[in-house]
């Protein structure tokens, strides 16, 4: 097969060799065809070419960086049974990857079988088709192009027509048309797609030629070329012409080769020099030896630079029109086709494995693939790049035939035109799309696939999928596709099954090929052709059609023998047992690999109900390399809820378990409260649960309106904010959809009345339109706040007789009170941070369907110093029954600003005083009026809301800003800064800690790179205080970035070097100083980013750990509880990090782990938990006792 060569060389595992994609060593070139003359070499004896020794690898080379049990160990699992497993699966994949390499060139090649299968058009006016069918004896293409003959259109015979591995190739001549001649040149290209408008020069093909001789070779050397019979001639003159010998007698004996050799050596040493290479004959004095023709080094380096002139042999090539004039095409755009199998169990017919283009069985006519290849003209042209993958996934699931209003199935474009601007109006991400994929029957939904290249022509044609994925990415979504590997339909006539007349072809053969409850069957992962096949299938979505991410669908169904259909209790052996097909999962992972080496933008999904250990976790360490996994229980929890548990029932703590799933894998999963399964796959959807058996009029009508109403927006709050990095919806149940889907079939006599959705509803006013706004605010939070890429949540209340859940996440507060009848008018919730906070989001808003319990007065409350769930502050909010409500500070209490309620929702509050703002602002680009501005707007931040806006849209106010700091900059060395300098360019320093803060500059203040600006100050060394509040100051600046979790504030701080400035602070600084230093340190350690940072190398860990160990020497002797907790949480995460736990088991500061700080500690539970913990994770087993009376284990108590 031919090869596809990458230009780089890439392994599975980082700075290691192993599954490399690999190069062949001889890749073919296109040769111009002209003769090239043999030349030697006159000036060294040749040395016998000798291959350098192979280097031995050891494990440990070939490896680097590879621990096929690594996130067992990450996550301190022990279980001897599957960690041999993953060992031994480690060395199938090297097994199988060696056994790759003996048949393709490398994992690319593997991957990019539809570059040659299937049907393609060849440069050389023809059509070449390929298939796999090792059972067949004979093989031919019919099609209403040659009226379905058997024998016009066939493979030849024997290797000619077919390989080894039983691929069968044929050959499609385009046909001459009347009165046209053949081509001069038998491998005559024409141009059919690519610069099709190209070519017929005019220029014969002589001219070319000699053009390229003349551009090729320089005077003298191409004198063989032009004179190829020179040298026989004189020979034949030298013995038979009339001056040569007349007789036998006359004729000499004719000296050996050597002795003419040298002769002709002697004869020539003074001829002139001339551009034809030197050459030289070489006898080594071996028997039987032949001479060695060497190049002489000039030459040969000569030889080699010349470039072939393969301009013009593209010039050659003849364009689309002396095509169309000269030919027809032997199978036209749109023909009717099948392949043709003669087997062992007599003739067939079927629908090719890789056709593009599929018409399935319809009234009774057997399925047909369609040829597709309309005139480049016509073709559709791609307009728009992918998106930037965002940092949270909003995905909106969508079934395109079942998209449209009206009783019929939709096609792509009714969807292009009408459910896009609405998908991207919510506020979603991303589009998953399901049934795409072509299948035969349309009850299944799509999952019976029975033509995996092809999209389904039910929805219209190839290109009009490609707008469709186009126009979503112009609109900023992402497209994923459900994609169907773990099985396949059982129809023969147009799917796999008997696909040669071999019930082993793609399949298993006996039970194991049956899913033992679907019907379907399941493919032989363990066949390098059916690898082929489908790791080529997703590679030619994602290069065919742009797809961003596919979604994996039923793993288990692959994973194991019994398809899943187990009870699983959640012991490691039942990953490991006999049930496992291990093939499969050699199979998940090389397509994880390749999808992300050949599109490293891809994203990839598992949808796994047995959550197999190691989904999401790096191929190098054990895992299988998915980005995402998903957590198939919360929806069926919540079905659970709603059905068959009373309201006041429910169990909080089951709740947050469940939605909270395993914490090792929470940041990598995908929730959702429902997906297509409640309103397609035989369930009920949650809107059909709680409005479907209300009765208008009744006497209770509304007040089970309120219930559905504020049940369905609880329950998506929660799912979306609680847990993961990304989020699912299904097509209309943002709205609260008051039907299930039902597709047609039999039972309903094939009507459509129920596969539709309901887009009229939003138009009205009442309960879906209002649930709908509520969708789009929620999206609009995520968007704005970042919801879904902040670190994990804090769940620090959780009531079962309250029925209250309370956690934060980053500095965010979501408050959920689930009890049918319980309304608090003050409940206590605890917060770490004192301040003013606001309320952003209400459920219970008029416009959501809500009461509005909850007035404009209430929605900004303050905290009270008391001490509620472990935490320093407890905030008093109101509480009605079946609410939630996301709060968020807006003024800290003698701290940093944050950052301002503008996320959806919130209730308007346009400050009276934003007028003084917008003139203070004005008067900031005039230096004689700046200072006293600067000093009012430093003073006032707190009071205008959008004042960052504000500042960074004026014309030159960030440049005075800036101005005002690089001022400074003559007078830090030697360091002769004043009071009324630091306290000027302080003032403009808080202006841009508020232009950090806010959620609508911040990344523009980063991009920027405004904070660059600051570190001079923060590598300052003076103790006095001017230069001590310019380092706060700016520290505070920094401090207002990373207070929100955002990777890519970690990644740049990391790459602007901060570490170092922030440990000189930590040495140097006073207690507030090194307080606000080691948070942000303590921010970048929160943060995976940040924490492989420092932890990459020796040097960076003990560099952070000796400043952390002479702060906690200084405690003992000036405490501080705040600077004790930020050092204490920096430990704690180090410790997370195997390699720095095992460091911190020496280095660890003795004063932690006695009771030196135990009266610092006594009112601080919070910091207590997290100094039991980083002793459990150092291996600290018991302590001293304390002096005084009561141990160390006792004081951790709560």
């Amino acid at each position: 097969m031919t090869s596809l060569l990458l230009s780089t060389k890439f392994s599975l595992y980082p700075n290691g060799t192993f599954l490399q994609f690999k190069f062949p060593n001889r890749p073919q070139r296109i040769t111009f065809p002209t003769k090239t003359p043999i030349a030697c070499s006159a000036t060294e004896p040749p040395k016998r070419r000798q291959k350098p020794p192979k280097k031995k690898k050891s494990v440990a080379d070939g490896e680097k960086g590879v621990d096929p049990v690594g996130f067992l160990t990450k996550h301190g699992i022990s279980h001897k049974q599957f960690a041999q497993f993953l060992r031994e699966r480690h060395k199938s994949v090297k097994d199988l990857t060696d056994e790759i390499f003996n048949r393709h060139a490398n994992l690319r090649d593997l991957a990019s079988g539809f570059e040659i299968l299937g049907m393609h058009r060849h440069p050389e006016h023809r059509e070449d088709y390929m298939e796999w069918a090792p059972g067949a004896r004979y093989c031919a293409l019919v099609g209403d192009f040659n009226r379905w003959s058997p024998t016009e259109n066939c493979a030849r015979e024997g290797h000619f027509g077919h390989d080894d591995y039983g691929y069968w190739f044929i050959i499609l001549e385009d046909k001459l048309r009347d009165e046209e001649k053949p081509d001069e040149l038998y491998f005559q290209q024409y141009n059919y797609i690519d610069d099709y408008d190209k070519g017929d020069s005019g220029v014969t093909i002589e001219e070319l030629f000699k053009k390229a001789n003349d551009e090729y070779w320089e005077p003298g050397e191409d004198r063989f070329i032009k004179n190829r019979f020179e040298m026989p001639a004189k020979l034949y003159e030298q013995i038979f012409g009339p001056n040569g010998p007349q007789t036998l007698e006359e004729l000499e004996e004719i000296p050996d080769a050597e002795t003419r050799y040298k002769s002709w050596k002697e004869q020539h040493k003074d001829d002139i020099p001339s551009n034809a290479p030197c050459y030289d004959v070489i006898d080594n004095g071996k028997e039987y030896d032949i001479f060695n023709v060497v190049l002489d080094p000039v030459s040969q380096e000569k030889f080699r630079g010349k470039k072939p002139p393969l301009a013009y042999w593209f010039e050659t090539r003849k364009g689309r029109k002396a095509w169309l004039k000269k030919y027809s095409p032997c199978i036209p755009h749109g023909s009717k086709y099948r392949v043709y199998f003669n087997t062992p169990s007599g003739p067939l017919e079927r629908v090719p494995a890789w056709a593009t283009y599929v018409q399935p069985e319809a009234e009774g006519e057997q399925a047909f693939a369609i040829h597709w290849e309309p005139p480049p003209e016509y073709a559709y042209k791609w307009k728009n790049s992918c998106p930037k993958v965002p940092k949270s996934l909003r995905i909106y699931e969508c079934h395109v035939g079942i998209s449209g209003s009206e009783p019929k199935m939709t096609s792509f474009n009714d969807f292009t035109e009408k459910v896009l601007p609405h998908v991207k109006e919510a506020g979603y991400n991303t589009i998953q799309l399901m049934g795409v994929i072509e299948h035969k029957d349309y009850f299944t939904v799509g999952y019976r696939v029975t033509n995996l290249y092809a999209v389904s022509s039910r929805y219209g044609t190839p290109d009009d999928f490609k707008r469709l994925v186009d126009e979503a990415h112009g609109l900023g979504l992402l497209v994923f596709l459900d994609i169907v590997h773990s099985y396949s339909a059982a129809d023969e006539m147009v799917g796999l099954s008997l696909f040669d007349g071999t019930n082993d072809c793609y399949f298993h053969t006996g039970k194991r090929g049956q899913h033992k409850y679907w019907g379907t069957r399941m493919f032989k992962y363990g066949d390098l052709d059916v690898l082929h096949f489908l790791l080529s299938n997703l590679n030619w979505w994602a290069t065919e059609y742009q797809i961003d991410g596919f979604n994996f669908h039923s793993l288990s169904s692959m994973m194991y023998t019994h398809n899943g259909f187990a009870s699983f209790t959640g012991d490691l052996e039942e990953y490991c047992n006999q049930y496992v097909d291990k093939d499969a999962l050699l199979y998940l992972i090389l397509a994880n690999e390749i999808l992300h080496v050949l599109h490293p933008n891809i994203i990839t999904i598992a949808e796994d109900a047995t959550f197999y250990p190691g989904l999401c976790e790096p191929i190098s360490q054990g895992g299988l390399g998915f980005d995402y996994c998903v957590n198939l229980s919360v929806s069926e929890t919540w079905s659970n809820f709603l059905e068959n548990v009373p309201d006041h029932d429910w169990s909080m703590s089951k709740i947050v378990s469940t939605l909270m799933g395993n914490r090792n894998y929470a940041d990598k999963m995908l929730v959702y409260a429902e997906n297509h399964n409640q309103s397609i796959s035989g369930g009920r959807s949650f809107a059909e649960i709680l409005f479907g058996e209300i009765k208008d009029g009744s006497q209770d009508t509304d007040k089970l309106l309120l219930r559905g109403c504020s049940l369905h927006k609880m329950i998506r709050l929660i799912t979306l904010t609680i847990s993961g990095r990304a989020y699912l919806n299904f097509m209309g149940n943002e709205f609260g959809h008051p039907e299930c889907v039902e597709f047609p079939m039999s039972s309903n006599n094939f009507s459509f009345a129920l596969a539709n959705r309901r887009w009229d509803l939003l138009a009205k006013e009442g309960l879906h339109r209002n649930l709908f706004i509520f969708d789009k605010d929620l999206m609009k939070l995520d968007e704005t706040e970042r919801v879904l890429a902040r670190v994990l949540p804090s769940i620090h209340h959780v009531n079962d007789n309250t029925m209250v859940i309370a956690y934060l996440r980053g500095t965010l507060l979501f408050v959920f009170n689930f009890h049918p009848t319980d309304s608090y008018e003050g409940y206590g919730i605890g917060v770490e941070e004192a301040g003013e906070y606001q309320l952003v989001l209400n459920t219970d808003e008029i416009k959501y369907g809500g009461q509005g319990l909850i007035k404009d007065d209430q929605y900004s409350r303050k905290t009270i110093s008391k001490r509620v769930d472990g935490l320093r502050n407890c905030l008093e909010v109101p509480l009605p029954s079946r609410t939630a409500q996301f709060v968020e500070m807006s003024a800290p209490f003698g701290g940093p600003i944050g950052s301002n309620p503008s996320a959806a929702g919130a209730q308007p509050n346009r400050d009276p005083n934003m007028a003084s703002a917008e003139q203070l602002v004005l008067e900031l680009s005039n230096p004689q009026l700046r200072e006293n501005a600067l000093l009012e707007l430093s003073k006032k931040r707190e009071l205008f809301q959008d004042l960052a806006p504000l500042l960074w849209n004026s014309f030159g106010t960030i440049a005075a800003l800036l101005q005002e700091i690089v001022s400074i900059y003559p007078v830090l060395s030697p360091p002769n800064l004043t009071p009324a300098q630091s306290n000027r360019v302080c003032n403009a320093l808080a202006l841009l800690q508020c232009v950090a803060s806010h959620p609508d500059t911040r990344m523009l203040f980063l991009n920027a790179h405004i904070p660059l600006y600051l570190y001079p100050f923060l590598n300052t060394t003076s103790k006095s205080r001017p230069f001590e509040y310019l380092r706060l100051t700016s520290l505070g600046v920094i401090g207002a970035l990373v207070k929100v979790d955002d990777t890519e504030v970690i990644s740049f701080l990391l790459s602007t070097e901060i570490i170092p400035l922030c440990l000189r602070t930590m040495e140097m600084g006073s207690e507030l100083s090194k307080t606000v230093a080691t948070f942000i340190v303590q921010k970048i350690l929160l943060d995976d980013v940040g924490l492989d940072y420092i932890c990459t190398t020796a040097e960076r860990f003990f560099a952070v750990g000796r400043v952390l160990g002479t702060m906690v020497a200084s405690l003992a002797d000036q405490p501080s509880s705040r600077l004790l907790k930020h050092i204490i949480r920096c430990y704690l995460r180090l410790s997370e990090n195997p390699r720095a736990c095992d460091a911190l088991r020496s280095c660890l500061p003795d004063m932690l782990r006695d009771a030196t700080f135990s009266v610092s500690l006594r009112e601080d539970p919070t910091t207590r938990r997290w100094l039991q913990q980083l002793l459990h994770n150092v291996g600290v087993s018991r302590v001293p006792a304390l002096q005084g009376g009561g141990g160390f284990d006792q004081m951790m108590m709560n």
